[in-house]
């Protein structure tokens, strides 16, 4: 019969967020609110509180890898002379622009265009090489923050440095777009940010329950409003019916794999293209693939009293940031 899994009845309700999300972008421009690509571990509570609306494109390849039409795009980027070794997710990007350009029929869906583009090198060298290319053909403002490698912690020269980063941030947005960042504005959306990473931290945390109520391939799924509406009410309202309704299975026994016997670490990006696939395998051999660095990368924790200083200590503490021995260290204590 094969695995039987036990859908969870928010996935209605992301439907309805990520239309949302969708319908807000696409009306960003009727509207002149402006529209920057951001990474996903950007510091986007500040975009937030300047009514700048945040796009990222590395959604764009994750849908063109759950569609299966990466390689369709990665051809047609190789094509235009794009680099062959860059990511999927930049060459996913990379070939919906040219197949815009050329005025051609795209099955994955439009990329949308920036206003700004707003990178940071805190990721991989392959999504910076990506919005440098875009910034340039595009010719849009552009402005990459700059996070020195935090080995084993963040020493007060590489905070400094970073909170003038953010400095010089906000500067080009406040000349670029005519809009000032209001700081208490900031501290309000570092709240919300604060309640849906806690929330969300929390539903990731019913993995840990034996047997377990909520897995990987589940957070996955349930991850698009901590990256897309992180630091708006959206997102709080959506992981509080995600972690009512896990504490409800919780009570009712209901399990994410049934007959639970194994249970293991998925190291860093899932394999969008086939994530199904794996789910069900995994499911089939009563195995819970339980975190992932990966998943766990919004859980922040924000001070309100300093804000540029806090989402410093945040954005520059993310796994795809440290040394080595760090990473195994944080690997270590999902386990």
């Amino acid at each position: 019969m094969g695995f039987q899994r036990a859908e969870i009845k928010a996935a209605s309700m992301l439907k309805d967020v990520t239309k949302r999300y969708n319908q807000e972008l696409s009306e960003a421009k009727e509207k002149g609110i402006p529209v920057a690509w951001v990474t996903a571990v950007s510091p986007v509570e500040i975009m937030r509180a300047m009514d700048i609306f945040p796009y990222y494109p590395e959604n764009y390849g994750t849908i063109a890898g759950a569609k299966k039409m990466t390689s369709m795009l990665a051809e047609v980027a190789e094509s235009h002379d794009y680099p062959v070794d860059m990511c999927a997710y930049a060459k996913a990007g990379l070939g919906a622009f040219c197949l815009k350009e050329a005025g051609k029929e795209n099955p994955v869906g439009e990329l949308a265009h920036p206003d700004l583009i707003i990178p940071s090198n805190s990721q991989c060298i392959s999504l910076l090489k990506w919005f440098t290319m875009m910034g340039k053909q595009l010719q849009v403002p552009y402005f990459c923050t700059d996070y020195p490698l935090a080995y084993d912690e963040l020493t007060p020269r590489i905070k400094s440095y970073l909170v003038e980063q953010l400095q010089e941030m906000v500067a080009f947005l406040e000349e670029t777009t005519g809009k000032k960042l209001d700081y208490d504005r900031l501290r309000e959306v570092l709240v919300l940010s604060n309640q849906a990473c806690s929330l969300w931290n929390d539903v990731l945390d019913m993995g840990a329950l034996l047997p377990s109520r909520f897995n990987f391939f589940d957070a996955c799924i349930h991850m698009a409003p901590i990256v897309n509406w992180r630091g708006t009410q959206v997102a709080v309202d959506y992981y509080k019916v995600l972690k009512e309704e896990l504490q409800q299975r919780e009570q009712q026994g209901i399990q994410s794999i049934p007959g639970e016997k194994y249970r293991l670490y998925w190291d860093h990006i899932p394999i969008w293209s086939n994530l199904r696939f794996f789910s069900d395998y995994f499911g089939e051999h009563k195995t819970a693939v339980l975190c992932s660095l990966y998943t766990h990368s919004w859980t922040y924790n924000f001070d309100t009293a300093s804000p540029l200083e806090t989402l410093v200590e945040n954005y520059a503490s993310v796994f795809v940031n440290r040394g080595f021995e760090r990473r195994v260290a944080l690997k270590r204590d999902l386990m």
